[in-house]
This record gives C-alpha cells, structure tokens and sequence, in this order.
C-alpha cells in the first residue's frame, strides 16, 4: 500500500556540526576545542540558539527616526499603527489618497477557497503531521466546506487560529562546509491549511492596496 503522508516532510541526510568549545586549563588559561555535535535533539538545540539571534548578533541599526515620538500602549497592534503612521511610504500613501478608506476583511467565498486549495503546489514540503498536498487538492470540495465556516468565523470573531501560526524550522544548507551552523540558514514550513487562509486574506488586502495606489 502506498503511504499516505509524503516522503518530503523527511530529512534526506543526517547533520553534524562542529562547535567551539572553550575548555579552561588547570593553569587558568582557555583554549579553544572543537566538538563534534551529531545527536538530532543537540543539533536542533544549536540550531535553535542560532537562529533566534542570528538577526541581533548583525547588529544592524533600525531607521525608526520616524516614530520618536511613539506613544505606547498595551494594545500590540495599536503600537504597531502608531509606531508606523509616520513612515515615509505611509505618508506618501496619505499624500495620493485624498480621503484614506478603512480596511476591513470580508466573508470569503467557498470558490475562493477551493481555487485555492486547488492551486497548492505539491513539490512544497509540508510538515510531518499535516494533511499531504495531495490529499487536500484531490478531495478540496469536502476539506473547502471546513475551511469555509473555519476562516468565516476567524474573520467575525478577529482571531486567527494559533495552531496555523506554529511553523516547522527547517535548516537549509546555503555554502562551505555543512558542519558550520554559520552556513545554513533557517526555512519556515507552516500549515497547508494556513497557507490556504492566508492566501484569502492576502488576495483582499492586495486589492485594498491596488485601489489605493491607482
């Protein structure tokens, strides 16, 4: 019997690292050793340390004169409305605007759902405990009618589902040696379903944006 669940979602080869590991002397010195690291929880481990500070370790400095002035609040979005309103691309969106329309998501249509759940590539890896790509595009009438009363009642209810923001990180090899972490690179693999209800509200937001700028 064929499986079910695609061969993708598994990794083709083993990864070990070499680490630098500081070892202090009996005379009080410390050197410098090298520790190879092959065990898949201390290599995830590593790799997770990694890449959570990969971007402060770049010390690269944020251009937020704009926001100087931000007021905060306990509300995370409404700081992130605030902190952005004077941007320059924001002011320039205001500038060619006269009057600056409200965005809002509306109710998705079934169609809407299906075309998209058709349009899922399935050369994409997926994560271990999701439904395959190829179950979802051959039976989408059924799974859209779930999708349909779920992504509804996200909308109404202004909350998307937590379990569809957990994604699968997955090191991707980009140079040199593959026993540096230094020469990979992170690679988020979410939810199918999530990426079939992001496509939905992406698609309106892109048209709000669209009559905006024209």
């Amino acid at each position: 019997m064929k499986p079910v669940f695609t061969e993708k979602v598994k990794t083709k080869s083993k990864i070990t690292l070499i680490e630098n590991k500081i070892v202090s002397q009996d005379d009080g010195n410390e050197v410098i050793s090298e520790e190879v690291v092959s065990d898949d929880k201390a290599v995830a481990e590593i790799f997770n340390e990694f890449f959570i500070n990969i971007v402060p370790n770049l010390k690269i400095s944020a251009q937020d004169d704009f926001n100087i002035n931000l007021v905060k609040s306990a509300d995370p979005i409404i700081n992130s409305v605030n902190k952005f309103q004077n941007h320059p691309s924001i002011i320039m969106i205001k500038e060619n605007k006269e009057t600056f329309q409200h965005f809002s998501f509306s109710p998705v249509c079934l169609d809407s759902i299906i075309e998209k759940t058709n349009n899922l590539n399935t050369a994409k890896t997926s994560q271990k405990t999701d439904i395959p790509t190829r179950i979802l595009k051959q039976n989408s009438g059924f799974f859209s009618e779930y999708f349909y009363e779920n992504i509804n009642c996200c909308i109404k209810n202004s909350a998307f589902p937590l379990d569809l923001k957990i994604a699968d990180v997955t090191p991707i090899h980009k140079k040199k040696s593959k026993s540096s972490k230094d020469n990979y690179r992170p690679v988020s693999i979410l939810p199918n379903i999530s990426k079939i209800y992001e496509r939905c509200l992406f698609d309106q937001m892109e048209t709000f944006f669209e009559n905006i700028l024209s």
